[in-house]
């Protein structure tokens, strides 16, 4: 497993365009729905866990590191644990609005993810489950 983790001081920015964007959520929700446990906030970032099977670790492992290069300030750290993958994200405080976007993307499929504009007014509407 790959290790994409870079300690920065990245702006906090997303250099998707809208088309992008809708693009990488339809990936993540794809994932989701086949592969997810479950996902978590933690006081520093998130953890998402994965059933490894079909492949699914290096299909995990392409998307996060396509996510770090739209969004340096995240840093992700993917690995198997036994029959799992664990991703566990990790970001600066002001980003916190972003790790919500994210997680949104593995929880209910009927929550709304946070759009592009939700993330540009700072909206942390967003909701995931909070652990410490």
């Amino acid at each position: 497993m790959k290790k994409l983790t870079q300690k920065t001081n990245a702006s906090i920015v997303c250099s998707l365009d809208a088309a992008g964007l809708a693009e990488r959520i339809r990936d993540f929700r794809a994932l989701a729905a086949s592969q997810l446990i479950r996902a978590e906030r933690t006081h520093d970032g998130g953890r998402i866990l994965f059933r490894n099977s079909d492949g699914a670790a290096d299909r995990i492992g392409e998307l996060f590191a396509l996510e770090k290069e739209c969004c340096s300030f995240f840093d992700f750290s993917v690995e198997l644990v036994d029959d799992t993958i664990r991703v566990t994200v990790k970001a600066p405080e002001q980003a916190g609005a972003f790790v919500n976007a994210l997680l949104e993307n593995f929880s209910k499929p009927t929550a709304r993810p946070a759009s592009a504009a939700d993330l540009q007014r700072g909206d942390r509407s967003v909701t995931a489950r909070r652990t410490r």
